[in-house]
């Protein structure tokens, strides 16, 4: 039952894409525990001596043996969301009924992560995406879609299908990695260039839409692109608990469905003045402003109520 496993990369994105998007490759990559910070199991029981050996081997007779310090318990920040996640999983509740549980699990989860400062410094390939993006959507709105996708080695992609159009820009744009923490940046890429071609309606007009391309639309890209890369960690991370607890795969999608209404809900970015078209992506200054930005995103979370 179930959707995904909490030690690879998402599973469902495909099924929320327009029928001409691209549709993601699963490289099964094992989520390391520095990166996402999986949920940890219970810790396995202390193994007890076979009856006819003592304790302690070395013990005199007749004295009590010192008593072994009891194995460590897992993270009390990592069981409070997983307890609270299987609760309502087993509840039957979606929708309405389970938001106020998905916002408490939201909030426990980036606290479990070290809260928004040490969840952010575990974003590198969100960082690095979103500056990815950043940079080649500002050449696009400052140069046009032609020269941009020259410059790219893409001019070739031009006039063909929407599909085959944004398949080449995402490879121009998502960086490589073989982590899950990877892969979930690529999935919330692809998702947010989808967003982008159709609020410039790339399917109807071609790719010369993107002309049109300013710094209001590179902001609502990257504001999707963040939502949906922190949905990815938060449903990742607790996918298992969804998959083992759920009712049935059709409540756990529903379930996994409801997380990300609220994630997309609550991070709204605010980029203040800053005019993303002609902002140079390769600066301090860029990567000072994509740092906050995901700050914000898993800071929002962490404080909804």
């Amino acid at each position: 039952m179930g959707t995904s496993a909490s030690n690879q990369g998402p599973k469902n994105i495909n099924s929320l894409l327009p029928p001409w998007a691209p549709e993601l490759e699963d490289d099964g990559a094992d989520i390391p525990e520095e990166v996402l910070d999986p949920l940890p199991e219970d810790p396995p029981p202390v193994d007890e001596p076979p009856p006819d050996q003592p304790a302690v081997p070395d013990q005199p007779p007749g004295e009590v043996p010192a008593a072994e310090p009891p194995p460590a318990p897992p993270s009390l920040e990592w069981r409070s969301p997983k307890t609270l996640l299987g609760k309502l999983a087993r509840s039957g509740r979606t929708g309405a009924d389970a938001s106020r549980d998905i916002r408490t699990i939201a909030r426990r989860f980036v606290r479990a992560h070290g809260r928004a400062r040490a969840a952010t410094n575990a974003s590198r390939s969100g960082t690095r995406t979103a500056r990815s993006i950043g940079a080649v959507l500002g050449a696009i709105a400052q140069r046009g879609v032609a020269e941009t996708f020259r410059r790219l080695g893409l001019e070739t992609y031009l006039g063909q299908s929407p599909r085959v159009l944004l398949t080449a820009l995402a490879e121009a744009i998502i960086p490589n990695g073989a982590l899950a923490e990877a892969a979930i940046a690529r999935a919330a890429a692809v998702e947010a260039l989808v967003e982008l071609f159709k609020r410039y309606d790339v399917d109807g007009r071609g790719a010369e839409a993107l002309n049109a391309l300013d710094s209001a639309g590179i902001a609502a890209t990257m504001q999707h692109f963040v939502a949906a890369y922190i949905n990815g960690r938060l449903v990742n991370a607790l996918s298992i608990k969804i998959e083992e607890e759920a009712l049935s795969a059709q409540h756990a999608v529903r379930l996994e469905r409801d997380i990300k209404e609220f994630v997309m809900q609550t991070v709204r970015l605010d980029f203040g003045e800053q005019d993303l078209a002609r902002l140079d992506w390769n600066t301090p200054e860029a990567a000072k402003l994509v740092d906050r930005i995901v700050f914000d995103g898993f800071r929002l979370l962490e404080v909804a109520r």
